[in-house]
């Protein structure tokens, strides 16, 4: 099946759902930790942690977009769902950083015996958010590297062929 098969509802039923699964995890994620007190270690921490595990669906949201952008040939959406990857990316980089501190802020707090657990809990953390670091920023690069190729298959409405290092 070609994107020129499906009903424009298809596309935007597919779309929809890819916003679906960036924005349901965000409103349970801020529904759970309200208020908000972004200066307060402790709820940084919190918060931090429990992003950790609300990062997978999001991601897969991402990844169906930038899949139907591909398969329906529009470089425009492409590129804008790529950028949102980098966005995504720099923003999960600043977290990194900001639970790592955390982390060494309560640790320090708790008692002896529960301090390598949080060391435990956050190096798992840290994973999450780094693997997904990881995704998105490779696949921002390759659909931004597609885009112009995409672009030129859907203006001549020929196949996409890609050269053998990955561009166009």
């Amino acid at each position: 099946m070609h994107s020129s098969d499906a009903a424009p509802w298809t596309i935007r039923g597919l779309y929809l759902l890819a916003l679906v699964l960036v924005a349901s995890p965000a409103s349970d994620l801020f529904s759970t930790v309200w208020p908000l007190l972004p200066g307060d270690p402790a709820w940084r921490y919190g918060f931090l942690g429990l992003s950790a595990g609300y990062v997978l669906t999001p991601l897969l949201g991402v990844v169906l977009a930038a899949t139907v952008a591909y398969w329906n040939r529009d470089a425009t959406a492409l590129r804008v769902v790529a950028i949102v990857m980098l966005a995504g990316a720099a923003v999960l980089l600043v977290a990194m950083t900001v639970f790592a501190l955390d982390v060494v802020q309560m640790r320090a707090l708790r008692a002896e015996e529960v301090r390598e657990g949080i060391v435990v809990g956050a190096v798992l953390q840290e994973l999450k958010y780094g693997a997904a670091v990881l995704v998105l920023a490779s696949l921002a690069i390759g659909a931004l590297r597609s885009a112009p190729g995409l672009a030129r298959a859907a203006r001549n409405g020929s196949r996409i062929v890609s050269s053998p290092r990955g561009g166009p």
